[in-house]
C-alpha cells in the first residue's frame, strides 16, 4: 500500500506545470558562470531582497536515501536552481561570491549527510523524524552561515578569510 501512494505521489503529482525546473547539481569541476543566473531580476519572491543587491542565487540541499545492506545511507548535495536565480551585475567578483554560497550549501550537504550517515536508529518512524527535524536545522544553519558570509565578505580581509575556510571545507587536507 505504502509503495502505491508513494508511486501515486510521484507520477500523479501537479500535472499543470508545464516546465520542468532545472538544477545544477553541484560538483567541484563546475563553477557558475553567468548564464546560471536565468531569473528574473527582483521577482515578486524577492520582493524583501535589498534594492542595491547586484545577484541571487537560489540554492538548497538535496538528499537520496538508499537501502544498502540493509541501513539506510544518504547522499546529500547541493543544488542551484538558474531560473530564480538571477544576477543584475555581471561582474567577476559577483559570480565568485555567489560560486562561494553555493559552495557553502555543499558544506553543508555533506554535514549533514555525514551526521544522518552516522546515526542509526531502527525505526522508520523516528528516524524520518530525525531527519526531517536535522534537515531542517542544518537549513536553518545553513542560512546563518550565508549571511555571516555577506557580512564578512563586504571587506576584503573577510574575502580572503572565508574564501580559505570554504576551500578547506570542500578539500581538507589528507
Amino acid at each position: 500500500m505504502v509503495k502505491f501512494v508513494l508511486f501515486t505521489m510521484l507520477f500523479a503529482g501537479n500535472t499543470e506545470k508545464k516546465q520542468v525546473d532545472t538544477i545544477i547539481k553541484w560538483s567541484e569541476d563546475y563553477k557558475l558562470d553567468y548564464t546560471d543566473f536565468g531569473g528574473e531580476h527582483f521577482a515578486a519572491r524577492d520582493s524583501l531582497a535589498k534594492y542595491d543587491t547586484l545577484a541571487l542565487i537560489d540554492c538548497f540541499i538535496k538528499y537520496e536515501i538508499k537501502l544498502v545492506s540493509g541501513k539506510r545511507v544518504i547522499h546529500a548535495y547541493a543544488v542551484m536552481k538558474p531560473r530564480t536565480s538571477w544576477m543584475k551585475v555581471k561582474a567577476p567578483e559577483v559570480l565568485k561570491h555567489e560560486q562561494g554560497h553555493f559552495d557553502l550549501t555543499e558544506v553543508y550537504a555533506r554535514r549533514f549527510e555525514k551526521t544522518m550517515n552516522d546515526t542509526s536508529i531502527g525505526s522508520l518512524h523516528d528516524y524520518i523524524e530525525l531527519l526531517t527535524a536535522f534537515y531542517n536545522q542544518t537549513m536553518d544553519d545553513l542560512h546563518a552561515e550565508n549571511d555571516k558570509y555577506d557580512i564578512w565578505t563586504l571587506n576584503t580581509p573577510g574575502k580572503e578569510y572565508y574564501y580559505k575556510w570554504i576551500h578547506e571545507q570542500l578539500f581538507p587536507p589528507k
